[in-house]
């Protein structure tokens, strides 16, 4: 039973293969700890044979043969021992080696399905350490030696049964030390590495958001909350270390106790004529050596929980994987891209993100998904690109699993730029190539040319060009240089998906150029594209659209048909969209009609507006005009407010907008030039800021009764 319990151990263990390879190994290494435990009773012979052979019979060469002798021996033990330890760091090396890359991929699977984001990558990293140092240090030397204990009690019976009775009570009792100081400090432990990892969380996050705390003054606030865990990690490390420090302590002076009862045990038993008075001496060493294994055992017990509780993780980290299979080479995709019936889970699984949602597209088509802010699109994409777990639905590629690829190979065949851009440390060659150890330099050059980057890297970077070396984070980079490089890299080797969320959020205007230019040549060479943005120029690039709402597709079809449904039923938005796109600098010219409002909604028999589930007032587009603005420099007398008639006869109210005055009362523009000339203070409107204080008069956006006439005069 115990056989086949310690078999099925193995069996889920990532260190049961690596055992099973290095069994010879693990043997030599246990004849070795054999060997250096006998030789280890070379001090305790050279004693006795000292006390009994030389000193009676006054014979300096049997003192020269048994030092001689005695210096071999240790000389011998000493190799041994640099040999086992050599071997067992080798074994540490390799269990690095062999676990590594397996952690690192299920770390990074898990990344984004933990509630902590880069928990789990992070502690395994640690966790593999811990089992590293373990395996080559003394604490597995100690377990080792400890079955040897036997050897010790069995040679110190044979000096005399007191002796032997004596070390094997002690033996127990250091034991029963040893399994107090797992019961009493696991707790303990198991807290001090649980606030470990979350110090270290929050202090990898102070320093990642360096900016934002010093731009919002939350350093008093993070640096208290950081010191809140710090304490309470100090408590619980404390806790920890009293706990085995006294029973080490206890340990080693049950120990210095032991040599000393020995001593006086082995006094008396010489004055009785049972024993020689070199085996009195002999004793006390093999007393004092057969211990040694299970003191040095307790010192070690950190190290040793540390390493236990890591490799559970691990297995619990790798168990959560799915299992390794055999995948036929299959060809890329190439055709179609579907989603059926998706349904996404935040990381924790405690709020559904994306619900419902299918979609299909052919090779040289794009789909722009929409809706408002939190309506599930980067989720989406994070299931889409296999960043986030599926609850349910299915994810194909002409028609097969994603799963049916390795996960490397179906990789090359999408290209992904997340709304957060990251780049990682190494040259920006390094990070448009996705860090491939034998890259194409010209697939490099065309990536960057698609995104715009090309020749802004030679002028910009002329000193190294391509190999100029990013930080870790790329801080040095604005947003914008950020967020072109991480579209190279989405554009990287001309894979068949490329999935853009928010591209548009940090580009300028040749920026979006180079953006629209880049998705029109994945569509130009069959492949196909995926993007969100609160941008109507980038929507024009796509012929299909997804809207979504809460997480759930409202609808998804030919472009034209969704976004007329779209801004129907949300005219707010989309108005917003068009103002947030226009630059501030587009001022229609004096005089100039106001733009016609768009069909927004579907017609009824009746000739009333509907939005699907009412009848609603068709809202017009109004196109957002610079505000006016007057300054304080120069107060002038307001003059009186023009009643404007309308068609229909009626007034404006008598309401007064006064418009920002001249020293002739009038209100001048500039349009040429995208300005307002107000008094002696000129507001330049490309700015989006005047130059002195000023108190805004007019918006036009929320008084379209205002009126301008040829001259300039607001009405």
């Amino acid at each position: 039973m115990l056989q086949t319990y310690f078999k099925n151990r193995a069996s889920q263990s990532p260190l049961g293969p690596i055992v099973e390879a290095s069994r010879r190994v693990f043997g030599a290494i246990g004849i070795t700890s054999g060997v250096v435990n006998v030789l280890t009773l070379t001090g305790s012979i050279f004693m006795m044979q000292v006390y009994d052979r030389v000193i009676a019979s006054n014979s300096l060469p049997t003192l020269y043969a048994l030092a001689l002798l005695a210096i071999l021996a240790y000389m011998f033990q000493g190799w041994l021992e640099t040999l086992r330890a050599r071997m067992l760091a080798l074994i540490g090396e390799k269990v690095d080696v062999e676990l590594a890359p397996m952690i690192h991929a299920a770390a990074l699977r898990a990344a984004g399905n933990s509630p902590t984001g880069v928990s789990d990558g992070i502690q395994a990293q640690r966790d593999l350490e811990s089992i590293r140092g373990f395996v080559g240090g003394a604490g597995l030397i100690a377990m080792f030696d400890m079955p040897w204990i036997l050897l010790y009690v069995l040679v110190t019976t044979l000096l005399h049964p007191l002796f032997g009775l004596t070390t094997a009570v002690a033996a127990l009792l250091l034991l029963w030390l040893t399994w107090r100081t797992e019961v009493v400090s696991k707790p303990h432990v198991k807290e001090t590495i649980e606030l470990g990892i979350r110090r270290q969380q929050l202090g990898d996050g102070i320093v990642r958001n360096s900016e934002v705390i010093a731009g919002n003054g939350m350093f008093a606030n993070m640096a208290r909350r950081l010191g809140e865990i710090q304490t309470k990690y100090l408590a619980a490390q404390r806790k920890a270390s009293f706990v085995t420090s006294r029973y080490g302590n206890t340990a080693r002076t049950l120990r210095m106790v032991l040599q000393s009862f020995v001593l006086g045990l082995g006094a008396y038993l010489a004055l009785q004529g049972k024993i020689t008075a070199g085996a009195i001496i002999g004793a006390s060493i093999l007393v004092a050596r057969a211990l040694a294994p299970i003191d040095q055992a307790i010192n070690s017990w950190r190290p040793f929980v540390a390493a236990r509780d890591g490799h559970d993780r691990i297995v619990r980290l790798l168990g959560r994987q799915p299992p390794a299979r055999d995948l036929l080479p299959l060809p890329k995709p190439s055709k179609q891209f579907a989603v059926k019936d998706l349904i996404v889970a935040t990381p924790g699984g405690t709020t559904v993100a994306v619900a419902g949602v299918t979609m299909t597209a052919n090779a040289g088509q794009a789909i722009a998904v929409i809706g408002q802010s939190a309506a599930g699109k980067s989720s989406l994409f994070r299931a889409i690109v296999g960043a986030w777990k599926l609850n349910r639905g299915q994810i194909e590629f002409d028609g097969t699993n994603p799963d049916q690829w390795p996960a490397d190979v179906l990789g090359r065949s999408i290209g992904y730029l997340p709304q957060n851009v990251q780049l990682f440390e190494g040259t920006i060659a390094q990070n448009i190539a996705r860090f491939d150890p034998e890259p194409d330099s010209e697939k490099v050059r065309m990536a960057a040319d698609k995104a715009g980057l090309d020749a802004y890297i030679r002028k910009q970077f002329a000193e190294f060009g391509y190999n100029t070396p990013l930080s870790a984070g790329a801080e040095n980079l604005s947003g914008g240089q950020r967020q072109r490089i991480g579209l190279a890299r989405a554009m990287y080797g001309d894979p068949f998906l490329v999935v853009l969320d928010e591209p548009t959020s940090n580009l300028d205007q040749s920026g979006r150029d180079a953006l629209a230019a880049a998705i029109r040549s994945v569509r130009a060479r069959g492949g196909i594209v995926l993007v969100s943005a609160h941008d109507e120029s980038v929507w024009s690039e796509c012929d299909l659209v997804l809207a979504l709402n809460n997480g759930k597709p409202e609808w998804f079809g030919p472009r034209d048909e969704v976004l007329a449904r779209w801004r129907e039923r949300y005219p707010e938005q989309s108005q917003q969209v068009q103002a947030a796109q226009r630059p501030p600098s587009a001022t229609p010219p004096s005089g100039a009609p106001p733009p016609a409002a768009l069909p927004l909604t579907a017609q009824t028999q009746n000739g009333q507006a509907h939005n699907g589930r009412q009848p609603v007032a068709t809202p017009p587009m109004v196109r957002t005009q610079p505000r006016l603005i007057q300054t304080q420099a120069q107060p002038q007398p307001q003059p009186q407010p023009k009643i404007v008639h309308t068609q229909n006869g009626s007034t404006n109210g008598g309401a007064e907008h006064p418009a920002a005055e001249t020293q002739t009362g009038d209100t001048k523009r500039i349009a040429s030039k995208g300005t307002w000339s107000t008094g002696t203070t000129r507001v330049n409107s490309t700015l989006g800021a005047p130059r002195a204080a000023a108190t805004p008069l007019v918006n036009r956006d929320k008084t379209p009764n205002a009126k301008e006439t040829d001259s300039g005069d607001v009405t």
